[in-house]
């Protein structure tokens, strides 16, 4: 189904579930130390789950290749990525709702959402799909569609029929209705709800002499990405607000 959602939308609801799932560790434990330790809004926000899912929404959200577009024949998700997408797998599973039920938790949907989308972006622009997901191959799932065009399945499948001018080409591949990264290339490319990557050039990089030299503390790297989280924004564009209100 269509969705839209900010990032801080995202992180809130992860916040709010990862304080559920501290509570039920500690009560597992015996341990309310264990508890009082995950449940830390600063431990939270400095956790690499935090930090990689704000890179996952600029990137399968937003369109930014800074992190994730596959370039210089680096088409693999690295293991940080795939770890957390197998987390969050485990995170919305009905096991899991039960677990945090009992304390009033929700499970992450909206970081779920953020990852499958980003996978399926990253497989459009020429990445390999990770080995963990159903889909085989380099295919795009139907889901992957509908999220990539802002649209729900039924439209896609409806949009499917050869009858139509213009109908999305689908194929069938490990007993699944598929489509070919360069099917969904041109189908995607007429949709109004989709974001294209925007692409990132090493000629677009400047390098110089004066940059080289500046060096950040780690607290203060540490802080700005703090800062540009509770705004909703990637720590260059944080950057670049605050620079223009100067």
């Amino acid at each position: 189904m269509a969705t839209q959602f900010t990032k801080i939308q995202m992180y809130e609801e992860l916040r709010f579930f990862l304080k559920s799932y501290a509570k039920c560790i500690g009560s597992l434990y015996g341990s309310t130390q264990i508890d009082e330790t995950l449940a830390n809004d600063i431990n939270i926000e400095k956790s690499a789950i935090w930090d990689e899912l704000g890179s996952l929404y600029d990137f399968g959200i937003l369109g930014n290749d800074y992190a994730y577009h596959p370039r210089d024949g680096k088409d693999e998700l690295y293991s940080e990525v795939i770890d957390l997408s197998l987390f969050l797998r485990v995170a919305c599973s009905t096991e899991m709702e039960k677990l945090i039920e009992p304390v009033g938790g929700t499970p992450p949907v909206l970081a779920f959402h953020t990852m499958i989308m980003a996978i399926a972006r990253y497989v459009l622009d020429g990445g390999k799909r990770p080995l963990f997901t159903p889909e085989e191959g380099n295919f795009l799932s139907i889901t992957d569609i509908a999220l990539l065009a802002n649209m729900d399945e039924r439209s896609v499948r409806n949009a499917a029929n050869p009858k139509l001018a213009g109908a999305l080409k689908t194929i069938t591949k490990f007993k699944r209705t598929v489509v070919t990264v360069a099917d969904a290339r041109i189908w995607l490319a007429e949709r109004k709800g989709f974001v294209p990557t925007t692409r990132r050039d090493a000629s677009d990089e400047v390098h110089t002499e004066e940059t080289a030299e500046i060096v950040l503390p780690k607290a203060t790297v540490s802080r700005l990405k703090e800062e540009a989280a509770k705004s909703g924004l990637s720590v260059s564009d944080y950057l670049e607000q605050r620079l223009a209100s100067i």
